[in-house]
């Protein structure tokens, strides 16, 4: 018996490197490395750590206060026809004001407005509020307008000043390659 376990024990230590490898985006080469740039000196970007808490904790599962941005009071257009952005930030502030909630842009084509001119970003200015779409294909926000370079399109940072930090405790700090 006690061999079985001992061949099972080494067996796992053996083939477990094999189950243990990461996904990686198909987009990048095999031997990519933070700071890599690629044939034609294009820089790669690293977005391993972006997202809601550095990707280490789940997004939480909010189900109150689900303002859906097509229906009243916003009335956002869903066909690319009409410019949503009003709505969709009208939304976004409601479900602040409110403590919280989600901003629901059901399947189909945002058209929003942003420009350097204008200064008119879409804005999340409040905690617990969280811009969520139908899925991957299904919700597009679309901006049009193309003197966009150095536009924040969508900020995210608290009304009074200040920012909002994660001080997680997985934060990896890369000094060198």
């Amino acid at each position: 018996m006690m061999k079985k376990v001992l061949l099972f024990c080494f067996s796992t230590m053996i083939f477990s490197p094999v189950f243990a490898q990461t996904w990686r985006s198909s987009l990048y080469p095999e031997n990519w490395m933070p700071g890599m740039k690629d044939s034609q000196g294009r820089f790669l970007h690293d977005f391993s750590y972006a997202g809601y808490r550095s990707g280490d904790v789940p997004l939480p599962e909010i189900t109150a206060n689900i303002l859906d941005v097509t229906k009243s009071p916003y009335f956002a257009d869903k066909t690319g026809g009409i410019d949503a952005r009003a709505a969709i930030q009208l939304a976004l502030d409601d479900a602040g004001k409110a403590g919280g909630g989600v901003v629901y842009l059901p399947e189909g084509t945002f058209k929003i407005d942003v420009s350097v001119a204008a200064n008119n970003p879409i804005k999340i200015n409040y905690s617990n509020v969280v811009l969520r779409g139908a899925g991957t294909g299904k919700t597009f926000i679309f901006n049009e307008n193309p003197n966009v370079r150095g536009l924040s399109v969508i900020t995210v940072r608290p009304v009074t000043g200040g920012d909002w930090v994660y001080s997680g405790t997985n934060t990896v700090n890369i000094t060198t390659d």
